[in-house]
């Protein structure tokens, strides 16, 4: 596994040896580690070690630059190294091998740095870097606790409910508003359905793969669904001719539930007002809910339970790749509470995407940032030889 991720050493996963390592080869503190073997899309990742680990050597694709610090400070080179100009300029160097491109390290050493003279104005852009670096790793590491509490709340919400006061029904407080089913304990107004019970048709796509062309209608696999939306742009595309030979049972309409039923099996997006005629692959279900049982929104909400995936890991089969059967997907079993409450229930997530997509929205903006201060700073066109003037990190974002 590669640790190195985002100019800094990851180290989860870390290899370990008992076998004992040439102190040459022993890491130290503010050594820059380049990778000089992998993909064209991952050969030259740098990071920097911190030094939290001793002692720690390092694999045979990185390379270790030990800067001269009376011209170049380390963290400095980092930065730079990671700026995409410079991995496009060094991947020129890259020579194919049988599985993986090479960078010779002598052909490293002819890279030129434009550099500023004074190591104080290196300091400071690092600076600048490591308070944006900050913020991104902050709002990223919020990010991901919301989406925790996201499915955690999924979770109530699925098997506890709202009351007629919008709060969660407590199944210890007030027992008695509560049922067992073969799902376990669930309120006693809400059923337990199959797939089957609250849908008009579960179907799939195309059986036979159909000629691709540059422009056309998009065909939708499991690799274009994620949980939520639908990839239209970097689907394969395919012929009005070709779409128009679709069974009509089996082209995708606004409120249909798609199910990816093969190779990455159990994501769940739904089919909305406005999205672009599309057609399915085979490996993707398409399940059209009744409407006077369930809200489409909630059935997938209801597909993405943990119960599902237990009853995906039972029902699933594996030949040369993971397959679900129509007919285990139809005989999923499902809690199904009234429609208001159903209705309630997507509104209670739906506001928690929204501060989701908001912090989202806030991070990609702040790297984009990063990406026009690395253009300004690392080529010049901005200069913070006097620190006391230029505009803090904190300020820009």
């Amino acid at each position: 596994m590669n640790n190195l991720k985002e100019g800094e050493v990851d180290l989860t996963d870390l290899k370990k040896s008992a076998s004992f390592k040439a102190a040459s080869l022993l890491l130290q503190p503010l050594d820059v580690l380049f990778n000089r073997t992998n993909s064209i899309e991952h050969v030259g990742r740098t990071a920097i070690w911190r030094g939290q680990i001793e002692p720690a050597s390092f694999a045979s694709y990185l390379v270790r630059l030990i800067p001269d610090q009376s011209k170049l400070i380390p963290e400095y080179l980092n930065i730079w190294l990671n700026f995409p100009s410079t991995q496009l300029l060094i991947r020129r160097y890259a020579t194919p091998g049988v599985h993986q491109v090479n960078i010779n390290p002598t052909n490293l050493r002819k890279v030129l740095i434009p550099l500023p003279k004074e190591v104080s104005e290196q300091r400071r852009i690092v600076e600048i870097f490591g308070s944006i670096n900050s913020t991104i790793a902050h709002t990223s590491s919020l990010i991901a606790k919301l989406k925790q509490m996201k499915a955690g709340l999924l979770h109530d919400l699925l098997t506890r409910g709202l009351d007629e006061n919008g709060e969660l029904r407590d199944a210890i407080g007030h027992p008695e508003q509560f049922k067992s089913s073969p799902l376990g304990q669930i309120p006693k107004d809400w059923y337990v359905l199959e797939v089957n019970q609250v849908s008009e048709d579960i179907t799939y796509g195309l059986t036979v793969r159909p000629q691709y062309i540059p422009q056309g209608i998009p065909l939708v696999s499991t690799k274009e669904c994620f949980d939520g939306w639908i990839d239209y742009e970097n689907a394969n595309k395919i012929s009005e001719f070709d779409y128009r030979a679709l069974r009509f049972r089996s082209i995708p309409k606004p409120g249909d539930v798609l199910f990816t039923k093969t190779g990455t099996v159990g994501r769940v997006a739904t089919i909305k007002f406005g999205d672009p005629k599309s057609a399915l692959s085979q490996n993707v279900a398409l399940i059209k809910p009744k409407s006077d049982i369930i809200i489409p929104e909630f059935l997938e909400l209801s597909l993405k339970s943990e119960s599902i995936r237990r009853q995906t890991a039972v029902g699933i089969t594996t030949l040369s790749i993971p397959d679900l059967q129509l007919a285990v997907i139809g005989k999923f079993l499902l809690p199904i509470p009234p429609k208001p409450e159903q209705s309630q229930i997507i509104i209670r997530i739906n506001s928690h995407n929204s501060r989701i997509r908001k912090e989202e929205a806030y991070r990609d903006k702040l790297k984009l940032q990063k990406e026009g201060l690395m253009h300004d700073l690392l080529t010049g066109k901005v200069r913070v030889k006097d620190a006391d003037k230029f505009t803090s990190a904190s300020d820009t974002v």
